[in-house]
């Protein structure tokens, strides 16, 4: 059934996708994104987002990079 609705679906930003990736980047179960409402989901979901674009960031100054603009992961989003 879920194979279905992904065939379906055909959006690479699919619902499905956003729950996975974030079950999979919070190290939250299924179950426990199941529970969120749609609100929280996407403002969680674009949280981990800034936050791991903000040690993205960090690295490549690390490494050398110049002009990389960091963004506080914690501020608005």
């Amino acid at each position: 059934k879920l194979a279905k609705s992904r065939q379906k679906a055909g959006d690479k930003s699919s619902l499905f996708n956003i729950i996975s990736s974030f079950a999979l980047g919070a190290n939250l179960s299924l179950s426990e994104v199941y529970k969120m409402t749609l609100y929280q989901l996407y403002e969680q979901f674009n949280r981990l987002i800034a936050k791991e674009t903000y040690k993205e960031g960090l690295q490549a100054m690390c490494a050398g990079a110049t002009g990389v603009e960091i963004k506080m992961w914690y501020g608005d989003i």
